[in-house]
């Protein structure tokens, strides 16, 4: 077995606090944001922490970003930020805000969604497949979002799971129901920070893009 001299292992740079496999953290005594990048490692500090942000970028998981606080959304930055952020950036990826709030813990809420213009659906489908996992890792009995865009379908949003729900005049609430029953990880392939959805073909580019709470066409 190799052996260090003596004095040299004492000056190695050691881990952060809560460091590890698939698991990087920003701070050197209790790290406030750690990036999860790999699920299956990460598992219980997802279990754990109740805000992030997924990042998905052309159809694979780039990590899981844990916030010590959660995303709060204002009209200035749906309507001005986020639609430079749309009209600029000509990426394929997507950020994914979930939030776990303190009265109803047994909910997830999908806060705010962020693209590029080139947002592929393969990308779309990985950010919301990880969202879904990390539901049944927290063992959430739904998700809930707010849709903010008339541009966003009932019908679209019953391709990937989410009915309407609390009916009101000025909002557009969804649900996506679990209740014990969850999807199965076999939807998720490998979800490492390398793993796409298909290794070979390009990932076919999604018929609008979800940013900031709104869809847009491709163009």
């Amino acid at each position: 077995m190799l052996q260090l001299p003596r004095g040299v292992a004492s000056k190695l740079p050691r881990p952060l606090a809560g460091e590890g496999p698939g698991v990087r953290a920003v701070g050197p005594i209790l790290p406030l944001f750690q990036t999860i990048t790999d699920l299956g490692t990460g598992a219980e500090l997802l279990r754990q922490r109740r805000y992030g942000v997924i990042e998905v970028a052309d159809g694979c998981l780039r990590g899981v970003r844990l916030r010590p606080f959660p995303k709060i959304v204002s009209a200035p930055e749906i309507m001005l930020l986020g639609g430079w952020y749309h009209r600029h950036r000509t990426c394929d990826r997507i950020l994914i805000y979930y939030n776990q709030p303190w009265q109803f813990p047994n909910f997830l809420v999908l806060q705010y969604a962020l693209s590029g213009r080139r947002t592929s659906l393969a990308t779309l489908c990985r950010g919301l497949a990880v969202l879904d996992e990390i539901a049944r890792l927290k063992r959430s009995d739904a998700l809930l979002c707010d849709v903010g865009n008339w541009r966003i379908s009932t019908k679209l949003l019953a391709r990937v799971g989410w009915v309407p729900h609390c009916p009101a005049r000025w909002h557009r609430h969804y649900i996506k129901r679990f209740y014990g029953v969850y999807p199965g990880k076999g939807e998720l392939g490998s979800m490492g920070a390398t793993a796409g959805l298909s290794s070979s073909a390009e990932p076919p580019r999604a018929q609008h893009c979800w940013t900031s709470q709104q869809w847009r066409p491709n163009s």
